[in-house]
């Protein structure tokens, strides 16, 4: 009985060391990969603001091309929203939406995953001598969401990779595709 007392007390206190452990990793993660496109800002963000562009350069259309999307909204607007379904488990079903735009600069976006808010998207446009520098960047805020917290620990070596693998394919899409 004393073994079980011991076991148990062991199993509270290791408890209370995650939860008070996830009060001290940052509330707020952010994701940032950066590309530069043989392209005008202009052109960039014409194309970016558009959300009915979104699959044709999505690491996630790649995994499910089955995906269905609707899209809601003036075209390259503020408010203009892209919904998608998917039986892919990684894909899932969310919507994202145009929350403000900076014409040639900026575009942020909310995003929602099974109608939870998710964070935020943005693209952030810096013109160069030889293009765009373009930054796709990711950010959520778990507050005091402890188990938020500890995953926000993986979402880089989570997203990264396909925010790489979209930079890619969107500077394909934009440099091989004219008036794309």
């Amino acid at each position: 009985m004393t073994a079980f007392k011991f076991l148990g007390g062991g199993f509270v206190l290791l408890l209370i060391g995650v939860l008070v452990g996830g009060f001290f990793l940052p509330p707020v993660v952010e994701v940032r990969r950066v590309t530069t496109l043989n392209a005008q800002p202009e052109s960039v963000y014409r194309f970016l603001s558009d959300l009915r562009n979104f699959p044709r350069w999505s690491p996630w259309h790649v995994m499910d091309p089955a995906t269905e999307y609707s899209f809601n909204g003036s075209e390259s607007q503020v408010g203009m929203r892209m919904d998608w379904v998917s039986e892919h488990p990684k894909v899932g079903e969310g919507s994202q939406e145009i929350r403000a735009l900076l014409p040639d600069q900026r575009i942020d976006l909310d995003l929602y995953f099974n109608g939870h808010p998710g964070g935020s998207a943005y693209y952030f446009l810096r013109p160069r001598p030889d293009g765009t520098e373009l930054t796709w960047g990711y950010r959520q805020d778990f507050g005091f969401n402890v188990y938020g917290r500890y995953i926000g620990l993986l979402i880089d070596d989570m997203l990264g990779p396909l925010y790489e693998d979209g930079l890619q394919r969107l500077k394909s899409q934009i440099e091989n595709t004219p008036n794309s």
